[in-house]
């Protein structure tokens, strides 16, 4: 059987103590990622199913995401052991003798009957108060069942952050309640541990919300910068501006419009330039292993969707020979007309109505910025790039919640920043990397102006 290290063998022995001694405490475990939850939990458990083979005992863990790999390691364990002829494992309920683990959903756990001796919670961090308050707590009390609370740091102000910092406070009277091990302490005692922080920092970047939060367990709070300077600098390559496809090469492109409005019915009618139809362009060369380099801007105008449609076909199919086209538009009178003209001017089943990026999608352009594996060309002193530059910097982003992470765009924001998110989907699709973009009429609805 694994052997467990020391950080793992203190945490057992002391949830082990409250639960022996029916003392009913609730802790808080803050183990960095990979730094091993699963066999600590495991092998807790073991220990409690074969003292109690005869006697009987419930456990209970509570999984808001539905993974089995616990259920898993557990039935592993059980059958490394001399009890394994005497364990019934079925479904989500592990049995040895009398004994008795559960794994169950939140829903699944309000509806458990009959006293319980251990209650373990993971991914503690994503259940709401409600939760906690009206069916954890009071099941636990009801029973005296000591409560382990597994978890990592989210946005500062979720129910299991709070518990942990009571359980901080509540140490003076010497005994360790709250048990927090990070990537560094991790790496003292785990072989190997080193190599697989180094691979999550090089995929991720050191200021990815994913890493802080995983590895280095720093909570990341709401409206912190999209893009730290490093991961700015990161993201600016060392290629030049293009102005023309070349040879051999592949290129994906999108469009974001605004101001989008139809043409005049009156074609007699002048109309002002003032409220014009803007498209901003980003082409973006696409290499294998979904890696990106953004070679050229195109800041367009034009009087009405006809026109500006007609324009970025032109940009798109004459200049760069564009294998994938994604557009997001601002709702309005031309947006079906605008998409309609652009498919039919560069052939039909090039254009796509990109969908809004989800929390994942989000997450992994944020990785490929801050690594380089999707840059921009060099600082060389265009409006365009100034452009871009400024919505880089000034961007903020909301990770802390259950729902997607929204971005807040500085105030009047032309898509520059936009544009080149939407680009990185679009070379990761051509990559093979994610699934094929998904036509949507409302699209990129997470984006909201940031306040003055």
């Amino acid at each position: 059987m694994h052997r467990l290290t020391n950080y793992q063998t203190h945490i057992a022995r002391t949830v082990l103590g409250s639960v022996l001694k029916e003392r009913g405490e609730t802790f808080t475990v803050e183990l960095a990622k990979g730094a091993g939850l699963r066999e600590l939990s495991a092998q807790l458990e073991l220990l409690l199913l074969t003292l109690n083979i005869h006697a009987g005992i419930r456990l209970a863990k509570v999984m808001p995401q539905h993974d089995l790999s616990h259920v898993r390691r557990l039935v592993e364990r059980i059958g490394e052991g001399v009890s394994a002829d005497r364990s019934a494992p079925r479904g989500r309920t592990v049995r040895l003798g009398r004994a008795e683990q559960r794994f169950v959903s939140p829903n699944e756990f309000a509806t458990l009957t009959g006293a319980l001796s251990l209650i373990e919670v993971t991914d503690a961090e994503t259940l709401d108060d409600h939760v906690f308050d009206s069916v954890i707590l009071p099941k636990a009390q009801a029973s005296g069942a000591t409560l382990v609370l597994y978890g990592r740091p989210r946005n500062g102000r979720s129910w299991f952050e709070r518990a942990a910092e009571r359980n901080r406070t509540a140490e003076a009277d010497g005994i360790t309640r709250r048990f927090r091990v990070d990537s560094t302490r991790a790496t003292a005692e785990l072989p190997h541990y080193a190599a697989t922080i180094e691979a999550a920092r090089a995929r991720l970047s050191a200021d990815h919300p994913d890493f802080v939060r995983a590895y280095e367990l720093r909570a990341v709070h709401a409206l912190a910068p999209l893009l730290s300077e490093r991961q700015r600098e990161a993201a600016t390559g060392a290629h030049h501006r293009q102005h023309a496809a070349s040879p051999c090469a592949r290129y994906a492109a999108s469009v974001v419009v605004s101001h989008l409005h139809a043409p005049p019915r009156d074609t007699a009618m002048p109309v002002m330039l003032n409220n014009a139809a803007t498209a901003v362009v980003t082409i973006a060369a696409v290499y294998p292993h979904a890696t990106a380099k953004v070679v050229e801007h195109r800041w367009l105008e034009a009087r009405d969707s006809v026109r500006l449609a007609w324009d970025v076909a032109k940009v798109l199919r004459g200049t760069w020979h564009c294998e994938q086209v994604g557009v997001s538009v601002d709702d309005g009178p031309g947006a079906t007309e605008f998409t309609h003209l652009l498919d039919q001017a560069m052939g039909h089943g090039r254009v796509a109505m990109l969908r809004a990026l989800d929390g994942a999608q989000l997450s992994a352009l944020v990785a490929a910025l801050g690594t380089g594996a999707l840059s921009v060309y060099a600082t060389e002193g265009s409006v365009e790039r100034r452009a871009l530059a400024h919505e880089m910097r000034e961007a903020r982003v909301d990770w802390s919640g259950a729902d997607a992470p929204r971005i807040h765009l500085p105030c009047q924001s032309a898509g520059f920043l936009k544009g080149l998110l939407l680009a990185g989907v679009l070379a990761q699709n051509a990559s093979g990397r994610h699934p094929a973009i998904q036509i949507q009429p409302r699209v990129a609805s997470h984006l909201a102006p940031l306040a003055s």
